[in-house]
């Protein structure tokens, strides 16, 4: 479903696995921007049809009744409000929210089995941006390409609309994607709103593709087979 604040210009769609926030006109006078491939396009790809089954029952299991579903009702009536404690209340829900869903994606048993195959680590990247600030980057290589260079490189944003999620919570389905398509995935733990202001924490997210690129041969990489 998704709901509007009005003046506030802030739109919410929400998900079973996703929240995004959009930044809407504050003039009522100016029509609405709508773009063609912005939260408007329809999905791509090929869905892995045991993952999507087990993520779909799921779902609709949690949104149907007990305490999820209220958690959600709470959310689309604070997503109507204009004033800080109900923002407050609303991020403060979302994040939980988004931490449950990671919690779900951790049973589901394809995701389970991949992460037994994924050989997890992690650097830093300092910034200066906006104070010293040292950028989590998590890496999940295949057991396969450990040790190997040339590899295929993946470098992730969660997402959350900035204000919510962490690297880690994408960790279920990355390890999936990465042992699926034999890929080095790097997982950037950028900063959120509020407390984080934009752009800095794009520019966290920035600084560690820069990183990457830049020592591409000491991780093992090959630029020219990374996204």
């Amino acid at each position: 479903s998704t709901q509007s604040t009005g003046s506030s210009g802030i739109n919410a769609e929400y998900g079973g696995l996703s929240l995004v926030w959009s930044i809407c006109s504050r003039s009522a006078a100016m029509e609405r921007v709508k773009s063609k491939n912005l939260f408007n396009f329809p999905l791509k790809g090929i869905a892995e049809v045991p993952v999507r089954a087990e993520m779909d029952a799921q779902i609709k299991q949690i949104q149907s009744s007990g305490p999820p579903a209220e958690i959600g009702r709470k959310i689309n009536e604070l997503s109507l409000k204009d004033d800080d404690e109900s923002r407050n209340q609303l991020l403060a829900m979302i994040r939980a929210n988004n931490a449950g869903l990671s919690m779900m994606m951790k049973s589901v048993p394809p995701f389970q089995e991949a992460a037994k195959k994924i050989s997890a680590t992690e650097f830093k990247v300092p910034t200066s941006h906006d104070g010293d600030f040292e950028v989590l980057v998590e890496v999940y290589t295949p057991l396969t390409l450990v040790g190997k260079s040339d590899n295929p490189a993946y470098v992730f944003a969660h997402g959350g609309g900035c204000v919510s999620g962490s690297a880690n919570d994408s960790k279920p389905f990355l390890d999936y994607i990465a042992l699926s398509a034999n890929v080095v995935v790097f997982n950037v733990d950028y900063r959120l709103a509020p407390e984080a202001k934009c752009p800095n924490n794009v520019k966290d997210f920035y600084e560690a593709v820069k990183y990457v690129c830049q020592n591409a041969e000491k991780l093992g990489i090959n630029l020219r087979r990374s996204v």
